[in-house]
């Protein structure tokens, strides 16, 4: 088998405070460092598809859902920065959310936390435009893309309008929270629908704000999948879990209670040795999902300095190369750039090996551009890490990353990187087969 060859293999699994533990080898030699959110406020989904808070610097091992349903083998998520603008992400009965036209509201409903704190919202009756629930101003912000989110389920009302006001200019979009489409969008940019356990869904899009100007979002009862407010019975939806945050795509839910929340950054640094990782010869393969957005993210096998391997992703672009530093002059050995969509999942394999290096990323072995240089001296890699001595540091889900101190062979690297089934592939990729 090819994964007994393997001096490294991180599976995402054991941990504790601080720690991501390998499964091979069984000492801490293989293991990660790892830092988070130091007041806790990070979230993940976990085995039973609910949304919870994590410990301070704990792995967010999260469980991929597809169509709703949580799969079984969890990834470890890592995410910049960010920061939830609502003050009051789940307290809609608060005066801090202002409403119209509402004929009742009620708490007390299981949210997708598995608390009770989810609202239900009613259309007033004999009104002929449908309840808004909004937050009008919420603060005054700089130029820069917004993604605005919220949790919403089904009850007797079937659509729910996302609105948003940036710059004096107003958007909608329509969800269908039985089928779980989108009907309508009137300008809102990337507008997504995903879907929750329990039949619940995260609705979000996303807003330019090119001035300093102040936001408002609203969330409308809906009765038609068109932009129209009209309304013609009563009835209501399920909401929970608002966020706003400057940031051009969809992080996980920070959850707020009274003022804007900033969750920190998530690293995964310093794995392994000059043992576990060969500078001669050897193989790097990773299984992964990244960001969509145009920041460089790196992962890397490397010395603390010039000497490497990296995988860099930027944009559509996913980058490779094998660097070396011999006598203070970094040379170029191999390089891949390869086309690839952001949105997939992607396993690459690299096998390093003075003038016989090669990458194989989904199963095809990829073209490289080859420079000449000196090779690495033997010892010198001796650190495995998701960024570059804490910069351009790796955000996405990893699902196995793992080092061999041997250059596999050409049918090992396509075999390691390739599914043996179409359900295989469907099930890794979250597809639906129908």
């Amino acid at each position: 088998m090819i994964y007994d060859k393997a001096s490294l293999v991180q599976i995402p699994s054991g941990y504790k405070s601080g720690t991501l533990y390998s499964v091979v080898p069984n000492t801490a030699d293989g293991d990660f460092t790892v830092t988070g959110d130091p007041e806790g406020e990070a979230t993940r989904v976990n085995k039973d598809g609910l949304i919870e808070s994590v410990a301070a610097d704990v792995s967010r091992l999260d469980y991929p859902l597809l169509d709703g349903v949580v799969q079984d083998c969890p990834t470890l998520l890592l995410e910049p920065e960010s920061a939830n603008l609502l003050q009051r992400s789940e307290d809609y009965a608060n005066a801090y959310w202002l409403k119209a036209r509402v004929g009742s509201s009620a708490t007390g409903f299981t949210a997708p936390d598995g608390s009770s704190n989810a609202t239900y919202f009613e259309q007033q009756s004999g009104q002929t435009t449908a309840a808004v629930i909004y937050k009008s101003s919420f603060t005054s912000v700089s130029s820069g893309v917004y993604t605005f989110s919220i949790w919403a389920k089904q009850e007797d009302k079937r659509y729910i309008k996302l609105q948003t006001r940036v710059n004096s200019a107003t958007y909608r979009t329509v969800f269908d929270l039985q089928d779980g489409v989108i009907t309508y969008d009137s300008g809102n940019e990337n507008a997504k629908i995903e879907a929750y356990p329990n039949g619940w869904y995260r609705l979000s899009v996303q807003r330019t704000s090119t001035t300093t100007d102040d936001i408002i979002v609203y969330y409308y009862l809906n009765d038609s999948a068109g932009v129209s407010d009209t309304v013609t019975d009563s009835g209501g939806v399920y909401i929970w879990g608002s966020q706003v945050e400057k940031k051009d795509y969809l992080t996980s839910y920070i959850p707020t209670i009274g003022s804007a929340v900033t969750r920190t950054a998530d690293t995964c640094v310093d794995a392994g040795n000059n043992t576990i990782i060969s500078s001669l010869d050897g193989s790097v393969f990773v299984d992964l999902k990244v960001t969509n957005d145009s920041n460089l993210k790196q992962i890397n096998l490397f010395d603390g300095g010039n000497n490497r391997i990296t995988i860099s992703v930027q944009f559509s672009i996913l980058s490779i190369s094998i660097v070396s530093n011999v006598g203070g002059t970094i040379q170029t050995l191999y390089s891949w750039d390869v086309d690839i969509n952001t949105n997939d999942r992607h396993k690459i394999v690299i096998r390093y090996k003075e003038n016989d290096s090669k990458l194989y990323y989904n199963g095809l072995l990829q073209t490289p551009t080859t420079y000449t240089g000196s090779w690495f001296n033997d010892g010198v890699l001796d650190n495995f890490s998701f960024d570059k001595s804490g910069a351009f540091s790796f955000y996405g889900k990893i699902y196995q990353a793992m080092i061999f101190n041997e250059a596999l062979s050409d049918n090992e690297l396509e075999t390691i990187t390739s599914y043996t089934s179409f359900n295989q592939m469907a099930k890794a990729l979250l597809y639906t087969i129908e």
